[in-house]
């Protein structure tokens, strides 16, 4: 590979946000990390994943996983991707879902 290109690609690599995983490796994700963190049951992750494929765009999907990781650089570089609508979002679905899915 060129130089060039190689330079590209490793720029290309480090500016791409959580898009790079899947959905469903970020469900998996979030099903998870839910038990463990959250003290929730398997039926209760269930109903946050749910609800994450029910009202998540696959970039609101990206930001709520990149908060849930705590990935500050991630944030910071995925935020002039979304629009308010879709950081107001990605936001409600995490501070909002966990509430609305518990004793589920």
């Amino acid at each position: 590979m060129p130089p060039a290109a190689l330079v590209a690609a490793v720029l290309i690599a480090a500016f791409t946000p959580a898009a790079a995983e899947t959905a469903k490796e970020q469900y998996d994700y979030l099903h998870a990390k839910c038990g463990p963190a959250l003290q929730m049951s398997a039926s209760e992750c269930d109903c946050i994943v749910e609800t994450a494929k029910s009202t998540l765009n696959k970039t609101e999907l990206d930001m709520a996983v990149l908060f849930i990781k705590q990935d500050e650089a991630g944030i910071t570089k995925m935020q002039s991707q979304l629009t308010g609508e879709q950081m107001t979002n990605a936001m409600a679905f995490v501070t909002d879902t966990p509430k609305k899915c518990r004793n589920k």
